[in-house]
């Protein structure tokens, strides 16, 4: 039967057209495979420029350098929010954080170069960049930084009171760090700052148990790979014969937020809604001031708190029911919210999704996509630039995101709504000194 089916392929003529394309390969063939030489690591705990002292204070920041282990594989900010209490006789049980408390707490983190910021991730942009992972990609995320958190009563030193503690981990993976033919050389490069900038650090759940709250224990845990001499030596001779490398990656631009919001008119529909099972519908549209080539477009609608005196976090991103896209007078892309279902498209055609159901209790699959190209679904950890849309030359390019109202929403109660767009960029390094820049992005 072999010889029949060999035979048979061998008057294909088909067949033998994909025999001669220099695309065949032999997959049994041994050691085709590209081998990584072994190399050591080296987890490094780094603490702030303040040591581990604690932040109180809303718009505060923290800094870490980076030492120059090696190569940086991965970047993991862990800190704690506690609170001390009013008196002992009032029941600390209460207090813990809402699903995403992370993304209230943390306003921007900055990468720096020799004092020059080269990268940021907003909370926005966190946001927009976890809802983009596979599940199995998100669930360390949502069990470790993201789901809502209850808290630990430890003893304090002082008079052994039980004090809450609450504990957070997140991955730093700023577009550099995610793909390992651009992973940072902390040892060649300049010297490296992450800047962690606080937003609310007293946004808590049940603080009326609580006299103060505050983030302490604040460090990075950083996995650096260190290869043998010989095999640096081949490193730095491949990537910096040139005066100058140019690596493309990719930058997060952020649109200005819009703010919606709700009227009696809001507060009577969604209340209707209840009896017809249907929320109304909103929209905004959003003027792309962007000018950079996008590969990936995030819409991000969220309600914010209902006053000034609520210390709820802000709640999960809200479902967006459309996004419509245009620019220079045309209508570029018009997507309902069953089709944003299959926004994030494989090679393949089929399409990948965040969610988790009962894993993790922040929705990121609320987050509308517009996607450019395919989605990078790769496991060799090579990031695909597949397509993209430059705004350079698109007249007044808008973005109209239509969203839902969420049940029981009030008359004045605000809404944001943030695009976040994944640009191309071409990051560039000094083989003389090390200088790492942003050399462009348009």
């Amino acid at each position: 039967m072999t010889s029949v089916w060999n035979n048979s392929n061998a008057n294909s003529a088909i067949v033998n057209t994909i025999l001669a394309s220099p695309s065949v390969q032999n997959p049994s063939i041994y050691s085709t495979k590209e081998i990584v030489p072994p190399h050591a690591i080296t987890m490094s705990t780094i603490q702030h420029s303040a040591g581990l002292a604690a932040i109180a204070t809303d718009n505060g920041s923290f800094s870490f350098q980076l030492s120059k282990f090696g190569i940086i594989e991965q970047i993991l900010l862990t800190y704690q929010k506690s609170t001390t209490q009013q008196s002992t006789a009032q029941q600390v049980v209460t207090f813990g954080t809402k699903p995403g408390d992370i993304f209230e707490a943390i306003q921007r983190i900055d990468l720096l170069s020799s004092s020059r910021v080269v990268a940021s991730l907003t909370n926005e942009t966190l946001v927009a960049m976890f809802s983009d992972l596979t599940p199995g990609q998100l669930d360390p995320i949502c069990r470790a930084a993201t789901n809502e958190r209850a808290p630990a009563n430890l003893p304090t030193a002082a008079s052994g009171d039980p004090q809450p503690i609450l504990e957070f981990a997140m991955p730093l993976v700023f577009p550099l760090l995610s793909e390992v033919n651009t992973q940072l050389n902390s040892t060649f490069l300049e010297p490296m700052t992450i800047q962690v900038h606080w937003r609310e650090t007293t946004k808590v759940a049940g603080t009326a148990n609580a006299a103060t709250s505050f983030i302490n224990n604040c460090t990075l845990k950083v996995r650096y790979k260190n290869y043998p001499e010989e095999s640096t030596s081949q490193i730095l001779a491949s990537n910096f014969a040139q005066p100058e490398l140019n690596m493309l990656s990719s930058t997060y631009y952020q649109e200005n937020t819009l703010t919606y919001t709700a009227t009696a008119a809001d507060e009577a529909a969604a209340a209707a809604a209840v009896s017809t099972l249907t929320l109304p519908v909103r929209s905004v549209t959003v003027d792309l001031r962007n000018t950079d080539a996008v590969t990936d477009f995030y819409a991000i609608v969220r309600r914010t708190a209902d006053s000034a005196a609520d210390t709820e976090p802000n709640e999960a991103p809200l479902n967006v029911f459309r996004l419509r896209l245009t620019g220079s007078g045309q209508e570029i892309s018009d997507v309902s919210a069953q089709q944003l279902q299959y926004s994030k498209i494989c090679d393949n055609g089929f399409s990948v999704s965040s969610r988790w159901g009962a894993v993790t209790n922040y929705d990121y699959e609320t987050v509308a996509k517009f996607q450019c190209g395919s989605y990078d679904d790769s496991k060799d950890g090579h990031a695909a630039m597949t397509n993209c849309l430059s705004l350079r030359e698109v007249n007044a390019p808008q973005m109209q995101v239509f969203f839902q109202l969420p049940d029981g929403v009030a008359d004045g109660n605000t809404f944001t709504i943030t695009i976040v767009e994944k640009c191309l960029a071409i990051y560039a390094v000094s083989s003389a000194t090390g200088r790492m820049t942003l050399a462009l992005s348009n």
